[in-house]
């Protein structure tokens, strides 16, 4: 078995973020009112905004493990389109540095059925386009410790950010196979594997196991986890529970470090492709066009891209 994402590079996340660059002002929160307003349909699509000669191209993902996804089909269609000179991918953060090693190692065993599912996910995929075309890639997360740390200061619990998290990582392990039922012992196991690695991303990790963890599921959401049809649906940023709460300060915390990388790095190398959950591009999608030009969504759809104090313009 080979050796875990979160664990291979467990060491690096405690490195100090990039420093940012100016911001333009607050991301919104994620609402699904605010996604009804900027999203031109279902994920995964692409949008692209385009000025003065810079381009960005957004993948909207919906997340798959899958090779040959319409994900995946997205990314490459995206890649082959703007020829980026700097692709983003979500799940490592951006002090990591362009082209981190561990992320090139996983990236090669992108169509290894035996591969992490985060290697055979969008943004393995995406990666392992940019090697092939000798194109920087980057993540485009904070750290763990500074999003708990920031999480914390606004006043949520350690506890309930780890569990939190734990909601939020297991529904991975269920996409990428490790996880055959939600009662068995291959639960026992990945949710031993979530714990260890998020101990080592954060300070003074609070106390967890899984008597904990079923006690807290069964506080926020009146069920025994192991007979929830819904468990890999429950980490949702729009949903009135106090995980949800959590995954929009979390979310913003995240969005507004990955808007002032995207516009660093449209600044600096004029092509650049990003590949995230569709949830962050209907966050951003406001800032992007007021920076960038408003979207064209592929392929051809309309949407709308209001833009705070001009009033709303449509892309096409």
């Amino acid at each position: 078995m080979r050796t875990p994402i979160v664990l291979l590079l467990a060491g690096a996340v405690l490195a100090g973020c990039a420093a940012p660059a100016a911001r333009t002002g607050p991301v919104p929160l994620y609402t699904r009112q605010l996604a009804a307003t900027v999203e031109p349909g279902q994920y995964p699509y692409v949008a692209e905004h385009s000025r003065n000669g810079r381009r960005l191209a957004f993948v909207a993902a919906a997340h798959s493990s899958t090779p040959g996804s319409p994900t995946h089909l997205e990314v490459r269609r995206a890649f082959e389109r703007i020829r980026p000179a700097a692709v983003i991918i979500e799940g490592i953060p951006s002090s990591w540095g362009e082209n981190p090693a561990p992320i090139v190692e996983l990236a090669r065993m992108t169509d290894d059925p035996g591969a992490e599912p985060y290697a055979r996910g969008e943004a393995g995929y995406a990666a392992s386009l940019a090697l092939a075309s000798g194109v920087p890639f980057m993540g485009g997360e904070p750290t763990e410790r500074d999003q708990t740390t920031a999480l914390i200061a606004q006043g949520f619990s350690p506890l309930d950010i780890f569990y939190t998290d734990l909601l939020k990582l297991l529904p991975q392990s269920i996409r990428g196979g490790e996880i055959t039922a939600l009662g068995d012992v291959s639960f026992e196991r990945a949710f031993a594997h979530w714990t260890t690695s998020l101990a080592l991303e954060r300070n003074d990790a609070p106390d967890v196991d899984l008597d904990g963890f079923a006690r807290w599921y069964q506080v926020q959401y009146g069920l025994d986890y192991r007979t929830d049809p819904l468990f890999d649906r429950r980490a949702d940023p729009g949903a009135e529970t106090l995980p949800g709460r959590i995954l929009q300060a979390q979310a913003l915390i995240r969005d507004q470090h990955l808007l002032d990388l995207i516009l660093r790095t449209v600044r600096k190398r004029d092509r650049v492709l990003v590949v995230y959950g569709g949830t962050h591009r209907a966050t951003l999608a406001q800032a992007l066009s007021r920076e960038l030009g408003p979207a064209v969504v592929w392929p051809g759809q309309p949407v709308l891209t209001p833009v705070a104090g001009a009033g709303s313009a449509a892309g096409r």
